[in-house]
């Protein structure tokens, strides 16, 4: 069976995701995003999925999980992706409300998104492993089952939140020795690595995807 990697995505879902050998299932907020990559793919023999996920809904969560474990046969890879940020004030301006907000998206959603899979992980034979983008503390606990844990630390990645910035992600390019800000798919590129048999003696692991600053 070919390797099934499960995403939780939120935002824009680029073609650079995808790597070969893998069947995949996005679970994300935008759909129609992930179902125009789905149909883009090329790779008849392997199956696309893309569904409805909101990783703060711990139903919708466990209901991806099953569905993605059901319709591919099981799930071998883990890609946690959703995260970001949320309007708020200064540091000391900022009401717990926000922040636990802000907690919900990108802590308790990565933790609901490992929970719900880590059993089909187990059962899994094609080198299961969790990337998240973000730090983590899961390889130390998951390393005697076989499962690989890491991170990816991007720094300025051109996301369409940029865009209701004046200049956009590029105002920032001068900060990074590469001359140029991220790009999705340079995240992507990291994330398949780890991911893949390749990084199988990795775990407790985060990429710095910074362009050298």
């Amino acid at each position: 069976m070919s390797p099934v990697e499960l995403t939780a995505s939120a935002g824009r879902v680029r073609p650079g995701w995808p790597r070969k050998g893998l069947g995949w299932r996005w679970p994300t907020l935008d759909r129609d995003a992930a179902r125009q990559v789905a149909k883009g793919l090329t790779d008849e023999a392997r199956r696309h999925l893309a569904v409805w996920l909101d990783v703060t809904d711990v139903s919708s969560v466990e209901q991806a999980v099953a569905d993605a474990a059901f319709g591919l046969g099981g799930i071998d890879v883990v890609v946690n992706v959703a995260g970001g940020d949320t309007d708020h004030g200064r540091f000391e301006e900022t009401r717990d409300e926000v922040w636990v907000r802000m907690l919900e998206l990108n802590l308790l959603g990565v933790v609901c998104c490992c929970r719900a899979a880590i059993a089909h992980l187990r059962r899994s034979t094609n080198s299961p492993a969790i990337v998240n983008v973000s730090s983590t503390n899961l390889a130390a606990s998951l390393a005697p089952d076989g499962i690989r844990v890491n991170a990816v630390a991007p720094a300025t990645i051109r996301t369409r939140s940029w865009d209701r910035h004046e200049g956009g992600a590029d105002r920032l390019r001068h900060l990074y020795p590469l001359g140029r800000v991220g790009e999705p798919e340079d995240v992507a590129a990291a994330v398949a690595f780890l991911a893949s048999g390749d990084a199988a003696w990795i775990t407790g692991h985060t990429s710095q995807s910074t362009a050298g600053s």
